[in-house]
């Protein structure tokens, strides 16, 4: 988009007045840019001895060595020039009426562009494409291009239109560098995501085997239990004894059954000393049973 700017605003900062103050200045340079080069078209093609083929031209020649063309020794080529100078001037003039300051910016490039192909002309070809007439034009677009740029305040890049382009690749670049942030993050967020899962789901295995293993432990230890203690007690009341005397240091659940087993003998046959089974075990618990007999 172009900028355009008001005379007639006047801004609340000094940034904004200064600015419409530097482009209007700008315009007026242009419009006396349009206005010399109408001139210069108009001395060139009917009053060539004071621009063209005069005495200031022919003092460059002899300075410089460039060539001195005289109109009329080339007519259709001098009336060309004076056409493509009138051009510039009246655009220089349509640019100086409107208040965008692309318009002087496109001149000052125009005079820019001029003096450049001018210049290279007249340095690396004098005696086949320079002359001193075009040596002048060319130093003459570098002053007005100096003038428009420093009163408008612009840059070189800016008026050569690179400053846009420049702008464009920076905006690119910085889009390019959010975008790579942004698929950092995601992916960090992704990866954080990925151990959280996977660590819950090895605590979450972990407990669940725990529990299962623990509470199928009791379970099973309930159910040898339970199919252990009829044979245990059928065992002690058959007269084995064995958890209370030489295997009762063994399982806990045999030597429970062994206990009852002794007590239920102890009912049948009398007391039995815990004497004799602490010093002589199963052999000295089978003695006090035969003496039991003996006894009855």
């Amino acid at each position: 988009m172009s900028s355009r700017y008001s005379p007639t605003h006047h801004g609340t900062g000094h940034s904004e007045t200064d600015h419409a103050r530097r482009a209007e200045h700008a315009r007026y340079v242009v419009l006396l840019k349009g206005a010399s080069n109408i001139f210069m078209a108009l001395g060139i093609m009917f009053l060539p001895i004071a621009v063209y083929d005069g005495p200031i031209p022919a003092f460059v020649s002899k300075m410089t060595g460039l060539q001195f063309i005289y109109r009329d020794a080339d007519p259709g080529g001098t009336f060309a020039l004076a056409a493509l100078i009138m051009a510039a001037g009246v655009a220089a003039l349509s640019a100086g009426m409107s208040h965008y300051e692309d318009a002087y910016k496109v001149i000052a490039t125009m005079n820019a562009a001029f003096a450049y192909i001018g210049l290279l002309a007249c340095i690396f070809s004098p005696k086949k494409f320079g002359s001193s007439v075009l040596l002048l034009g060319a130093l003459q677009d570098v002053v007005w291009f100096l003038m428009i740029i420093n009163a408008g305040g612009y840059t070189m890049s800016e008026t050569f239109g690179m400053q846009h382009a420049y702008e464009r690749m920076k905006r690119k670049r910085d889009e390019l560098r959010h975008e790579q942030e942004r698929r950092d993050r995601e992916h960090q967020i992704r990866g954080e995501k990925d151990y959280v899962e996977k660590e819950g789901y090895g605590a979450t295995g972990s407990t669940n085997t725990t529990s299962t293993g623990g509470g199928g432990g009791e379970r099973h230890s309930g159910q040898h239990y339970q199919q252990q203690q009829p044979h245990s007690t059928m065992s002690a009341s058959s007269g084995g004894g064995f958890g209370g005397s030489g295997f009762g240091t063994g399982v806990q659940h045999h030597g429970g059954t062994g206990s009852g087993g002794q007590q239920h003998q102890q009912q049948r046959y009398g007391a039995v000393p815990s004497g004799i089974e602490g010093e002589f075990g199963s052999h000295g618990l089978k003695t006090e049973k035969v003496r039991g007999f003996e006894h009855q």
